[in-house]
């Protein structure tokens, strides 16, 4: 049992720290960030294709001599523009939704059954034992060198804007504002319309550091690492700390509370209950001892009565 509550503090520790470290900590830092009111200089939102491999049927060998899907990837992200593909139809790319090969890919798993298990024994000396049975040892046995995939290629969206704010020091600073919505043109259209050229918004500037810095934005619909000199938020975000709270809080507070009742409440408890035993004995004890002396001395009463007559 001490192994077992040793083990799961440890890995809920390791939990808290990482969810911690991971989400929550960069958002303290960024909500550090000093407020200024930035004017948009220039603002643009260039499209891009950001295409990707889909694989439905894993394991499902491409056909012989189809193109590699990596190399249909980097050339049409590389070299074709949807805004020209819309000028120009033979501008556009060609093998977008057809099959193409996705190399390796490790589609089955075999596994062992292992089985783990635990006793526990009460405070009466009976003890009970209860296993569960889990996968382990696992290895890819089933593969395939040649993924049959589709070339899936949605158009993206960044917003790109030039910047000017003063610093708390008084100071004329010009940045610049990167934000990649990814797939989201709704987004990106309604974060343009929002911040217009020569309109002014608040914005936060990192105080240590004027230059480029990586950081992540509450708002961005971000699936990489944007570029910013400044934000435009820097709110926490409420289900980063939700995952905190349910995954690494909650388990400590778990562990933290079966510690208190095991080693302070229920000792307590017991030396209470046992003192009021004793309390009780030792109450019964004198009682017995004063109604022994009562009985001798009544005996004695009677003796001397006798002895009289």
């Amino acid at each position: 049992m001490v192994f077992l509550i040793s083990a799961l503090s440890l890995a809920s520790l390791g939990l808290f720290f990482g969810l911690f470290f991971g989400l929550n900590y960069p958002e303290i830092k960024r909500h550090e960030w000093h407020l200024a009111y930035c004017t948009i200089l220039s603002a643009d939102l260039p499209s891009r294709y950001c295409c990707e491999q889909v694989c439905y049927n894993r394991c499902a060998g491409a056909l012989n001599g189809s193109p590699q899907c990596g190399t249909l990837i980097s050339q049409i992200n590389r070299d074709y523009n949807p805004i020209a593909c819309l000028a120009n139809s033979t501008a556009c790319p060609s093998g977008v939704g057809n099959a193409c090969d996705g190399g390796y890919d490790c589609c089955g798993s075999c596994c062992q059954t292992c089985t783990s298990c635990t006793s526990s024994c009460t405070n009466g000396g009976s003890c009970s034992t209860s296993c569960h049975s889990y996968s382990c040892n696992c290895t890819c046995c089933t593969t395939t060198n040649h993924n049959n995939c589709v070339l899936s290629c949605p158009i993206c969206y960044s917003a790109n804007m030039d910047v000017s704010y003063r610093t708390w020091g008084g100071n004329l600073q010009n940045a610049t504002y990167t934000q990649d919505f990814r797939h989201n043109n709704n987004g990106a259209a309604a974060f343009m319309e929002k911040h217009t050229v020569n309109s002014t918004s608040a914005c936060y500037y990192n105080p240590n550091n004027l230059s480029q810095v990586n950081i992540y934005s509450s708002r961005c619909y971000c699936r990489y690492i944007t570029f910013y000199q400044v934000l435009f938020d820097v709110s926490f975000t409420p289900w980063k700390w939700a995952i905190t709270s349910v995954f690494g809080i909650a388990p400590l507070a778990v562990i933290l509370s079966f510690l208190v009742f095991t080693h302070i409440i229920k000792p307590l408890f017991i030396w209470g209950r046992n003192r009021q035993q004793y309390q009780h004995r030792e109450i019964s004890s004198k009682e017995a001892v004063h109604t022994a002396i009562d009985d001798e001395d009544e005996k004695e009463t009677q003796t001397s009565d006798v002895s009289t007559y």
